[in-house]
């Protein structure tokens, strides 16, 4: 079983935010991402940001807590705009901060934090959960990347899933896929491209898109990594 695949077999098991919490912390650290924070972000008020996700043990998370720092963080803001997974030196540099938002990654840099990962992701509610991964020395092999990118969608699923336990919202059905929408989330999860897909399939590259944009229609979803995991915490495909 893969990382992913035996972090997600946990992640089902845990029945607390708390132990949700330290076993993501866990799966992080082993990529060298010692910290992470983040927050739901009700749109279209951007700056009402709700935090619910922090490492409990890192000082940094306390300090930027306390400091409300999340109102004039320059990455929450480029997150915004974006909506899509990217490296903090991807979009920082050649990028002239000023006052508090030069402040904030100055401190982090204090605190060693000095490379992240921002992975935004769509919600039911409407808005939007964007977590943070830091650390002093991180790995920068995409596969691990792509691996944190995967995880963080099925932990930012159970802690939801755990909150609506919590204040008693009933559970949706799952969505009803077709059989071609399945099996191209079945291979996606693999790894596999649309073009690998359409040759495993005996089906045209455009036709492949077509079933996993229908999918993540169906799912309620925006991207396909986020297609990939609510499929697999829906037992609709499973993780190999």
């Amino acid at each position: 079983m893969t990382e992913v695949g035996s972090f997600v077999e946990k992640l089902a098991k845990v029945e607390s935010a708390d132990e949700a919490l330290s076993l993501f912390q866990d799966f992080t650290l082993k990529y060298g991402y010692d910290c992470f924070l983040g927050g739901e972000v009700i749109l279209p008020r951007h700056r009402q940001q709700r935090l619910v996700l922090a490492s409990g043990g890192h000082d940094w998370c306390r300090h930027y807590v306390e400091n409300n720092y999340y109102r004039f963080d320059p990455i929450v803001r480029i997150g915004l705009r974006r909506q899509k997974p990217f490296r903090w030196i991807d979009v920082l540099n050649g990028r002239k901060l000023m006052g508090t938002a030069r402040r904030i990654l100055d401190e982090a840099s204090e605190f060693k934090l000095n490379e992240g990962l921002v992975i935004p992701m769509d919600v039911p509610s409407g808005g939007l959960v964007m977590l943070t991964l830091a650390g002093e020395k991180v790995s920068e092999d995409e596969d691990h990347i792509g691996a944190l990118r995967l995880a963080t969608n099925f932990f930012v699923m159970r802690m939801l899933e755990l909150h609506e336990q919590a204040v008693q919202i009933p559970k949706e059905d799952p969505a009803e896929l077709s059989d071609r929408q399945l099996e191209c989330l079945q291979w996606a999860a693999e790894g596999k491209s649309n073009w690998a897909i359409g040759e495993i399939m005996g089906l045209a590259e455009g036709t492949v898109h077509k079933h996993i944009e229908a999918a993540k229609t169906r799912l309620g979803v925006q991207t396909r990594q986020q297609a990939v995991a609510k499929a697999v915490w829906d037992r609709l495909i499973i993780l190999q």
